[in-house]
């Protein structure tokens, strides 16, 4: 026994009082070197140190570098353990103490740093003796390397088990899996679990931070990778949640950090552990520092804050590892952060509140001047010498704590019962004055060292007893009161035994319960018990809290796809370890703010892709309402419910859906809806289920969602019909009373006649309480007036608040009353008054354009201050809020605004958690009328047509005795755009929805009227709310003053006369035909290839002659382009390199066949390949992390590592998640470059020996920009293309497509055809406009022509939705890219500027080292010194590469000014050159503050930077901002990119500073040239829309001595290239008019008559049918807008319908006449009729009739022969004559002449 040590085992705890005594700072501590005095040799900085105590003896022992040190009483003595195994004694790189086999005394693992070899030694209990037993260590373990682990009892079983991170493979290769090794039991180990991928990990550390009762471990990854935290499930399987923990990492770039030491501890001392990720961070700026994570415990879901900024860690770029101990004994943890390389270690205090002090001089750790705290991974806390304080081994010393007087406890756990006997994984936590203490026993700690085991609490001056509350790895926890400043033993005890029989589960099967009630932040709490809490992703940035079924609810957005970024979902983890195999329920309520039957609303899911494995819950199109699951695109195994719902948008449904095992049910509104046949599919899918978005990126839904619930199990329709019952809490409504007149009552507040007025009392708070002082309401009406009054109680009355701010002040910061009226209860804009003490008024406008605070309703008002409250009235005229009629429903709340308290006080009728303003929440009053209740006129706002909230929606009050025709209709401008008919039989309350839509431009008046039997019952008129100002609605560059006939020269076109290039989808027949058909639209093969032709499409292909329709291509002498091949693997083999050998054979072997086939002379060129340069990257990085079954990609590695890796960097394994390495990649595209430069070589080189009359494309990367050294290919090619993107979204400010054809012009010399894709799928709902602009871009920028893409392969990838073709889903763009596409083959030449002093380094050498699938910051950047040089300034420049650089003769003889917007790495032959322009009188501007940081193999270069610069680059700063030019006029610029500290030599100018005065933009001069660095990079895409940066630039332009205002930036092909919709005149009187602009279908001009037809003869295909009426919203013949959303078979590219094209049309094989009968239901004047068909129309005469009996002729048309293709006819008739019945004949047929009708419109004036 030492000291004070007690042994307990157990005892009652007794109750006791503590004396709370606050800790004082403790004077500064002194730590001394005592290495040499206390026996203990150099040791090894580089190894990683165990303290434990082996003999138990109470003394702790040391293993280091391979030697072991028994502590004999506070000396140390060398063991024979160093002579026994004396071949590891020098290279013990890992030390970790262990008691593998629970006998009672420790054991050691060490991995040996030489071999790298994996050791167990256990420990006999003689003297020192130990056995090496490493052949318990599995025996199919890694192979490669591991230098660290970490211990725990992973599986509960009360044995030890390892984690052990891979480091790399048996060769050395960066990269290994790391492995779990379990414990059997029998002293042996076994690989129970291993990581799929392969990292370089280093620290790891063990857990249980969720206090679920396993441990979780936490691992850190270098060479910028991000971090795991593997959640445990209790039963050896782990899964990485990372990221939604929000400890993975920043990610910054595509990159995160060095990580090497990772720790867990209680930094806060809240009773949580919080956890640290030590980084080695470079000063690049996009690279992980340090980070520290705060645990927000069970109120947050246990997910973390990232504290770091809070911190005030100074940085250290080599941090390695870091501990944690108190060691001034003042209660919270210090640390200890320990350095690699040459900076120092330091030393922190924990000054609470997470900010620390750095004391590592005021320790002693400055004294004597020897001390070197550096280069090492070394640094462990421990109690040596037993005196209560924490010593400190690190940098292979040890360094005694002299201590203070603070009290101190040390706690040492010993496992019994089902425990580790070492405890590892114990949890103890003490109460103290306020703060819970928290430590447990580590199985390791930084970078894999380990602290003693024996838990330390410094307790500050408290001298009382305190109370450890232990937590066992068992899961059992045990109380112990113990005395201070003693060393306390404490055995586990065994678990209590249960003889109660638990009471039932009150919910069986309850996995969650979400109610959104409860917030905290992004956190969505569970009401269940289970802590399945969730989380909003991104932000919560487009979901919000609103009023729900009962409490509140959350909203979403709706954002499309384009925008999933910034789509708002629930994810809930932790499901994993439910198996809804057996049996699922998922149940929520729901509101959709609009549906339609195009819409996706994907509710919840677990689905790791579309169709499996797990299961998605949602409202599908065509209108379907499914519970599905599957197992994958590739496999039969689904199962599923569909049942049909039309939803309407504002209404509360209650959805659930089931599986137990075999079947699926469907439940609506407590109803069983639909059952699956029995034997169904399930699967579990990801651990994760979203809610309201899949996945969290597309489907988002679009409106609210309430009490969600899953269960494991199948609940019954019982169950499920009771919480169906549970019906939505209703807004609160009242019938707005009337009186004769209410004058009166405004001069009068307390008059009886207020008793008249509607009551309102129920006021709440924004948390649903009760307010502290109530407030009465009453609301009336006259005929002319509103009057409202407030009674605000207040027993505070001399408080008031009223500062008299008069008419329209900001009344809103007094005490007030409140008052809120939408007038059309649309739920998107309203009217707003306050109404202060004085009786003084604001009023205004919301809505989402803004504030219209100039509203003026003419409201007047009265207030009186009485004793115990104040009372004010308002009186508003009707007509102010646009005169209700009777019918009307208005939306109205009131709220109050106290602050008598000095607070504010918020309460209100309806009010949530964010306040009362939402017309979401607002009440209704209903303007009584006796038949009519007209619920909604819409919201009559353009900004929120996409939302459904723009709908005309009523509904009959009372049931009549006979049947009634009610009429709707809503016109704008006086034009019908909605309208609706319907028959109401008796005893019938019917309600009628009209959507329509308000345009963006304008405010027209729109007039909404109702007739019950022929007479008018309802009219109102409301104008259109003014729009939110659309000033990104142009999405491409704008040039305001543009120029044409004047920049054309005399010269003729070129190449591009003979036409542009074109991908040959919009002739693909067998797809574009049933598109035709499902689109109900024209296509006829001759027409498509006459359009082809006139503009010259040359058509590239796989291979020459492959033609759907080979006659019309000849016909109209259309030319093929094939494409030079890859080979194509067997399924499921890896596909084959582009460079390997195989592949060079077959793509020029296919060539050469090319050359000799009959399609030869029908071939205008050679296209070298489709993205073959991607593919050659992306997959030698993917073949390279799974190289199995492809020996040659080792081959590759090694000539990469060879001829441009240096020797050291061979290819990344993987992509960017998986190596971020810069070095391996500028390697491998510098040898694909070379690559694929010889393959273009020897293509062209056998084209212009064999047929050098065709045209060599280059290969057509994809979208961005790449280093791809193009000066070095241009000589071999004629036609350069290249693709366009953008990948972060167009916007007015990016010019992209003119960016890449400048770059292109400039590298190659030659013609340039860039792929701009302008589909929806890469730039959303382009306009043709906007296409013209960016076709425009390419010739000014010196492009020659075009090459185009037409398909809608986003849309392809859907299951429904696919637009196929430019041609389907957007017309005007079609045939705007046809009309310019002509115009430009007989367009001059332009004139472009002659200056070319100017220069822009392509920097290939940066630009390689992004890693394939990385951020395209780099190329942005490039983009942005484009554009601001260009198009903003106007100014003329030419593009260089890296080999130009070189192989330029003399740089200064072209250029006086060269811009490097990027130089991070940069070879050391090319800042030669730079540095040699500059002093032979160059201009040097370098944007990029990392410039020449490194070469392209690693090498620092910042020494050159300095020499040419002048200044060094320091630490990155926030909050900077750069002063403009001119400083005199204190104007600063906002900084959108890094921002660093620069230094300047002496000599070096200041040419900026940031707006605190420090520089930001310097000049050095060199020789007779100067070389200008910025400190932050200007040229970022959101510095170009900023009116201040762009002005920089024009001003800093013509101060470089750059021509500026250059005409060629005013180009502009003309506007009448633009193609209109012809316009169509009347209505469709069948509702199936479909216009679809930019793929979005719109329905105008549409009259629901509720109308039918009939056919004399049957068809064909059912359910038309003869002699039965079809209704036009069932029938085939009028089913466009359900057939636009047909399903296919596969959500795939190109992929066939589900159904058949008999499904969208009605067909008769019969040759005998055929009659076809229309019932309009009125009489109606009819234009024409307009039919789509196939096969033969034969003649076809149409008829009239009022009454279906008398006929007459209205007109006729020939018939068609259309054959496969689909035509389309339109029989004009007079309009002369209404007429309720049109009959359409179609005459008799040949023989096998089949009638196909496709679609039929009737239209009307």
């Amino acid at each position: 026994m030492t000291k004070a040590e007690s042994s307990i085992c157990s005892r009652a705890y007794l109750p006791f009082i503590f004396l709370v005594c606050l800790s004082v700072n403790a004077p500064a501590q002194t730590f001394v070197d005592v290495s040499s005095e206390i026996g203990l040799p150099a040791l090894n900085p580089a190894a990683h140190a165990g303290w434990g105590d082996y003999n138990n003896d109470g003394w702790v022992d040391l293993a280091v570098g391979g030697h072991l040190y028994r502590n004999d009483q506070g000396t140390f003595v060398t063991t024979r353990f160093n002579d026994d195994f004396g071949h590891d004694k020098a290279n013990g790189r890992s030390s970790i103490w262990l008691d593998y086999d629970n006998d009672g005394d420790l054991d050691l693992y060490g991995v040996t740093f030489d071999s790298y070899a994996f050791r167990l030694f256990e420990n006999t209990g003689a003297d020192d003796i130990f056995k090496d037993a490493s052949d318990r260590l599995p025996a199919d373990r890694m192979t490669g390397r591991s230098v660290n682990a970490t211990i725990g009892d992973f599986n509960n079983d009360g044995h030890i088990d390892m984690y052990v991170p891979g480091d790399s493979d048996k060769d050395g290769h960066e990269g290994e899996h790391d492995e779990v090794w379990m414990n059997n039991g029998n002293g042996t180990f076994a690989v129970a679990w291993k990581n799929p991928d392969s990292h370089l990990s280093r620290g790891a550390a063990a857990c249980d931070f969720d206090e679920d009762g396993d441990q979780d471990i936490y691992v850190g990854n270098y060479r910028l990778l991000r971090n795991y935290l593997w959640i445990n499930d209790g039963m050896s399987e782990f899964e990485d949640l990372a990221e939604t923990y929000g400890v993975a990492g920043d990610g910054g770039q595509g990159a995160w950090g060095h990580t090497i030491g990772v720790a867990w501890a209680d930094l806060d001392d809240d009773g949580h552990f919080d956890l640290v990720a030590v980084n080695l961070a470079h000063p690049a700026a996009y690279q992980d520092r340090t980070k520290f994570y705060r645990n927000t415990g069970p109120n947050g879901a246990w997910l973390f804050d990232d504290k770091s900024d809070s911190v005030g860690l100074v940085y250290r770029e080599s941090a390695a590892t870091i501990t944690f101990g108190d060691y001034d004994n003042d209660s919270d943890l210090d640390f200890f952060l320990a350095t690699c390389y040459s900076d120092t270690s330091v030393l922190y205090r924990n000054d609470g509140n997470w900010t620390f002090t750095d004391v590592t001089a005021a320790s002693g750790f400055d004294k004597p001047a020897d001390i070197d705290l550096n280069h090492t991974h070394q640094a462990t806390w421990s109690d040596y010498d037993n005196d209560g304080d924490l010593d400190l081994l690190t940098s292979g010393k040890l360094f005694r704590n002299k201590g203070n007087n603070n009290r101190w406890l040390k706690v040492r756990l010993i496992g019994e019962h089902g425990v580790n006997r070492a405890a590892i994984g114990a949890q103890v936590r003490l109460k103290l004055n306020g703060k819970t203490l928290s430590r447990q026993v580590e199985g390791s700690t930084g970078d894999s060292n380990q602290n003693d085991m024996t838990l330390h609490f410094g307790l500050g001056a408290h001298e009382g007893p305190v109370v450890l509350d232990i937590t066992w790895p068992n899961g059992v926890r045990q109380e112990v009161q113990t005395e201070t400043n003693r060393i306390v033993t404490v055995h586990s005890i065994a678990a209590p035994k249960v003889t109660k029989t638990p009471a039932p589960t009150p919910d069986p099967g309850l996995v969650g319960h979400w109610r959104f009630d409860a917030t905290d932040g992004v956190l969505v709490k569970d009401s269940s018990g289970n802590s399945r809490h969730g989380q909003i992703l991104n932000g919560g940035r487009s979901t919000k809290r609103v009023a729900g079924v009962s409490g509140a609810a959350i909203k979403f957005e709706g954002l499309p796809p384009e925008q999933r970024d910034a789509a708002g979902c629930v994810a809930v983890p932790g499901l994993r370890k439910y198996d809804f195999t057996k049996g699922l329920t998922i149940q929520m309520w729901v509101k959709f703010a609009q549906c339609g039957a195009d819409q996706y609303f994907e509710l919840a899911n677990t689905a790791e892709t579309g169709r499996g494995p797990g299961w998605r819950f949602g409202c599908y199109p065509a209108n379907r309402f499914m519970l599905f699951s599957g197992a994958g695109y590739n496999t039969e195994q689904e199962g599923e419910i569909q049942a049909a719902k039309q939803f309407e948008p504002g209404v509360w449904y209650h959805l659930a859906g089931t599986y137990d095992g075999s079947v699926y049910r469907a439940y609506l509104d407590g109803e069983e809806l639909a059952v699956s046949k029995p034997g169904q599919f399930m699967s579990n899918g990801r651990d994760s289920m979203f809610l309201g978005s899949f996945g969290g990126d597309v489907y988002s839904m679009d409106g609210i969602m309430d009490e969600v619930k899953l269960y494991s199990r199948a609940r019954d329709a019982e169950e499920i019909r009771q919480d169906a019952t549970v019906q939505p809490v209703s807004a609160k409504q009242f019938t707005m009373p009337v009186v004769k007149s209410g004058r009166a009552m405004l001069d009068d507040l307390a008059s009886p006649a207020w008793e008249q007025a509607a009551p309102i009392d129920d006021f709440v708070t924004m948390d649903g309480s009760k307010p502290e002082v109530s407030t009465e309401v009453r609301v009336v009406r006259d005929e002319d007036w509103l009057y409202v009054r407030f009674v605000c109680h207040e027993p505070l009355i001399q408080k008031l608040v009223v500062t008299g701010a008069g008419r329209d002040g900001a009344l809103w910061v007094e005490d007030c009353a409140e008052l809120f009226i939408d007038p059309s209860n649309g739920k998107a804009w309203f009217y707003h008054w306050i109404v202060n003490a004085k009786g003084q008024i604001w009023d205004g406008l919301h809505s989402p354009a803004g504030t219209d605070a100039g509203y003026d309703s003419k409201a007047v008002a009265k207030c009186v201050v009485l004793e115990d409250r104040w009372v004010c009235a308002l009186a508003i005229p009707l007509n102010a809020i646009d005169g209700p009629q009777p019918g009307d429903v208005l939306g109205l709340n009131f709220a109050r605004e106290r602050r008598a308290t000095g607070d504010l006080q918020l309460s209100a009728w309806s009010i949530n958690d964010q306040g009362f303003h939402d017309p979401l929440l607002y009440g209704n009053a209903h303007f009584a009328s006796p038949w009519l209740r007209i619920d909604s006129r819409g919201a009559v706002c353009a900004d929120v047509n996409d939302k459904g909230l723009n709908a005309f929606s009523l509904s009959l009050t009372t049931a009549r005795d006979l049947p009634t025709k009610l009429q709707a209709e809503v016109r704008m401008d006086g034009t019908l755009v909605a309208g609706k008919e319907i028959k109401v039989a008796a005893g019938e309350t019917p309600k009628l929805v009209l959507p329509y839509t308000v345009p963006a431009e304008g405010q027209p008046t729109f007039e909404f009227k109702v007739a019950i039997d022929g007479v008018v019952s309802y009219q109102s008129r409301l104008q259109a709310v003014k729009p939110i100002p659309k000033k990104a609605k142009f999405r491409s560059w704008i040039v305001p003053d543009p120029l044409y006939e004047e920049l054309l020269t005399d010269e003729p076109p070129g190449l591009r006369s003979q036409g542009s290039l074109v991908w040959a989808h919009l002739l693909d027949l067998p797809m574009g035909r049933p598109a035709a058909v499902r689109f109900a639209t024209r296509y006829v093969s001759d027409e498509m290839h006459r359009d082809h032709s006139l503009s010259g499409f040359r058509l590239v292909s796989s291979e020459p002659g492959r033609a759907d329709d080979p006659e019309a291509v000849k016909r109209w002498n259309l030319t093929d382009v094939p494409e030079g091949p890859l080979p194509r693997p067997p399924p499921g083999e890896p596909w084959p390199w582009p460079l390997d050998p195989d592949a060079l054979h077959l793509y020029f072997t296919s060539i050469e066949s090319y050359l000799v086939s009959d399609a030869a002379d029908n071939m205008w060129g050679i296209y070298s390949g489709d993205e073959h340069d991607d593919g050659c990257v992306y997959n030698a990085a993917r073949l390279m992390r799974n190289p199995e079954g492809y020996t040659y990609i080792h081959e590759v590695d090694k000539l990469v590592r060879e001829t441009y890796g240096g020797g050291k960097w061979g290819l990344p394994k993987g992509n960017r998640n998986h190596d971020p390495n810069p070095y391996k990649w500028i390697a491998l595209y510098r040898w694909t470059n070379a690559g694929l430069r010889d393959r273009q070589r020897r293509l062209y080189e056998l084209i212009q020996e064999k047929a050098p009359r065709l045209v060599v494309v280059s290969v057509d990367p994809s979208g961005g920009l790449y280093p791809s050294e193009y000066s070095l290919i241009a000589p071999y090619a004629d036609v350069f293309t290249h693709q366009v993107g953008y990948p972060n979204g167009s916007h007015r400010w990016r010019a992209g497509v003119g960016c890449l054809s400048k770059i292109m012009t400039d590298l190659t010399g030659k013609e340039f055809w860039p792929c701009a894709h302008i589909e929806h799928y890469n730039y959303p709902d382009a306009k043709p406009a906007e296409v013209l602009e960016e076709f425009s871009q390419v010739f000014r920028n010196g492009g020659t022509g075009l090459h185009l893409f037409l398909p809608d392969i986003r849309g392809g990838g859907k299951l429904v939705g696919d637009t196929r073709t430019t041609w389907f889903g957007s017309p005007r763009r079609y045939h705007t890219i046809m009309a310019a596409t002509r115009f430009i083959r007989t367009m001059p030449k332009l004139k472009l500027p002659d200056y070319e002093r100017t220069a822009i380094l392509y920097n290939d050498d940066t630009l390689g080292a992004r890693p394939h699938d990385g951020p395209m910051t780099t190329p942005e950047t490039i983009q942005a010194c484009y554009t601001m040089l260009g198009p903003v300034a106007r100014s003329w420049f030419k593009f260089i590469d890296c080999p130009q650089v070189l192989s330029i003769p003399s740089l200064n003889d072209r250029f006086d000014t060269i811009y490097l917007p990027v130089a991070r790495y940069q070879r050391p032959e090319i800042v030669e050159q730079l540095r040699n322009f500059v002093e032979a009188g160059g201009t040097l501007i370098c944007s990029d503050p990392a410039v020449f940081e490194t070469d392209h193999l690693g090498n620092p270069t910042t020494a050159a930077r300095k020499e040419i610069f002048g200044v060094t680059v320091g630490d990155e700063f926030e909050g900077a901002e750069l002063m403009t030019l001119d400083p005199a006029s204190n104007a600063t610029l906002p900084l959108d990119s890094n921002a660093f500290r620069l230094t300047p030599d002496a000599g070096t100018e200041v040419l900026i500073a940031y707006s605190d005065g420090s520089p930001a933009v310097t000049s050095h001069a060199v020789g007779k040239g100067r070389a200008i660095l910025f400190g932050a990079n200007p040229f970022v895409a959101e510095h170009v829309p900023n009116e201040g940066w762009r002005d920089f630039f024009t001003a800093w332009v013509k101060a470089m001595g750059a021509p500026t205002g250059l005409d060629i930036w005013r180009f502009k092909l003309p506007d009448h290239l633009i193609w209109q919709e012809p316009e169509q005149l009347g209505v469709c009187l069948t509702n199936n008019r479909v216009l679809w602009q930019e793929e979005q279908p719109s329905y105008p001009q549409n009259f629901d008559v509720h109308g039918t037809y009939t056919c004399s003869v049957a068809p064909d295909a059912m359910p038309d049918t003869s002699n039965a009426e079809v209704a036009f919203a069932d029938g085939r013949l009028t089913d466009r807008r359900k057939s636009i959303f047909a399903e296919k078979r596969a959500p795939t590219n190109y992929e066939d319908y589900a159904k058949p094209d008999s499904t969208w049309m009605v067909s008769w094989a019969t040759t005998d006449p055929v009659s076809i009968t229309f019932d309009l239901q009125a009489g109606r004047n009819l234009r024409e009729l307009k039919l789509w068909f196939r096969d033969t129309l034969p003649a076809v005469t149409v008829e009239g009739s009022t009454d279906g009996r008398q006929w007459r002729k209205l007109g006729r048309a020939e018939g068609i022969a259309a054959g496969v293709d689909i035509h389309d006819l339109v029989v004009d008739l007079p309009g002369k004559q209404a007429n309720r019945y049109l009959r359409a004949n179609f005459a008799a047929r040949q023989p096998g002449e089949k009638l196909s009708l496709i679609e039929a419109e009737v239209w009307a004036e």
